[in-house]
């Protein structure tokens, strides 16, 4: 595996649609791999297996997805693929902006942010650099996300979501948990700050699966930053923060058990 908030949270919004998005009954099952295409500017992605809004989908075939009309002269963009209900691979476009981060590429900047809008499943994030030429492998982000406890339970199974348990003080930044309750967990985490040059991040099994999260408080004018994932059983996950030391700043660290019956 490889997830609505406001104006800097579109990063995170996008990896917490998806998660929102695959207990609902839209995911991915298996393959749909998005690799470099023989164009300098083109994606391929591979046949494979879905479910959107819990009927699946399949393709046989690979299709090709090309950006060389999408690139912008001056600033980049971020663009996310997806596989609609008719099985049609589908390229949607973020708005081309400066990186920001200023200096930061990719899945490290907030700005530009990848669009919240695409149908069907999310299988890849493009990131396009201003006045492109050709894609490195690099660029391309597996967006994936699967459900696996959904796809074993019948369609009339029942989601069972406990509240959620404050174990702020059980919690330390770049230590490695492990999920050891035998259930999904849902793993929201508060940071309030002073400290403007980080980015924080929340590992699961070593992929990011939510990155960044920032708003202004204006009573205060600290930094607000909001990380929300899915743990599955058995997973390790952690807090990672890259750039200026946050120690003493984790506000809240909150933890809800999620289970399907």
């Amino acid at each position: 595996m490889p997830l609505e908030k406001e104006i800097g949270d579109a990063a995170t919004a996008l990896s917490q649609n998806q998660y929102t998005d695959a207990l609902d009954g839209t995911y991915w099952i298996n393959g749909w791999d998005a690799t470099l295409g023989d164009g300098d500017l083109e994606v391929e992605i591979a046949p494979g297996e879905g479910a959107i809004n819990t009927g699946e989908v399949e393709t046989t075939e690979t299709q090709t997805v090309d950006f060389a009309g999408d690139v912008d002269a001056d600033d980049p963009r971020k663009a996310v693929i997806s596989v609609d209900d008719t099985g049609t691979v589908q390229k949607t476009l973020g708005n081309a902006t400066p990186a920001s981060p200023e200096g930061e590429v990719r899945e490290r900047t907030v700005e530009p942010s990848p669009p919240t809008n695409a149908p069907g499943v999310v299988v890849a994030e493009v990131w396009i650099a201003a006045a492109a030429t050709e894609l490195v492998s690099d660029d391309v982000r597996d967006r994936r996300v699967s459900n696996n406890a959904v796809e074993d339970f019948e369609s009339d199974a029942t989601l069972s979501v406990d509240g959620y348990t404050d174990i702020s003080d059980d919690r330390s930044i770049d230590e490695t948990y492990t999920n050891n309750t035998g259930k999904t967990i849902n793993v929201s985490i508060l940071i309030l700050t002073e400290v403007t040059d980080f980015i924080a991040e929340l590992i699961v099994d070593d992929s990011t699966v939510d990155h960044w999260g920032m708003s202004v408080e204006q009573s205060s004018n600290r930094v607000r930053v909001q990380l929300n994932g899915l743990v599955p059983p058995g997973s390790e996950y952690k807090l990672r923060i890259l750039g200026d030391d946050l120690d003493g700043d984790i506000s809240s660290w909150y933890e809800q058990e999620i289970s399907i019956s």
